[in-house]
């Protein structure tokens, strides 16, 4: 088997993991849902958003720009705050979207993990 980078890390993003990629028949594309670090005060605070990308392309090459979709600092709520991770996603006609949550401050370690749903 042989492996290569198709969402590299940047300065901004770092640990890119979690993927969860879906495709559909009749889809266009591929769309990929992961996670990524990023530090968000220049210092040494890190948060982990979920970012969305996609392919019109076979699902290996050809993928575009990251859209952030879920980040803590953007629509705050308790259980969330710290971080957010680990997208798992169908399609029923509506985006469901599972992932993880919690509210440690990416230095000090988290009381609880919690698992969320968003449409």
């Amino acid at each position: 088997m042989t492996a290569q980078i198709i969402i590299p890390d940047t300065p901004e993003a770092i640990s890119t993991y979690s993927p969860w990629v879906m495709h559909e028949p009749g889809w266009d594309r591929y769309v990929m849902f992961f996670n990524s670090m990023n530090n968000m005060d220049g210092d040494r605070t890190y948060r982990d958003r979920i970012y969305q990308v996609e392919s019109f392309g076979d699902g290996i090459t050809g993928w575009g720009e990251k859209i952030l979709t879920l980040a803590p600092e953007v629509d705050p709520r308790p259980g969330e705050l710290g971080l957010i991770a680990d997208p798992t996603v169908f399609w029923n006609g509506i985006w469901h979207m599972y992932y993880t949550g919690t509210d440690g401050d990416g230095i000090n370690p988290a009381l609880t993990n919690n698992v969320f749903h968003a449409m």
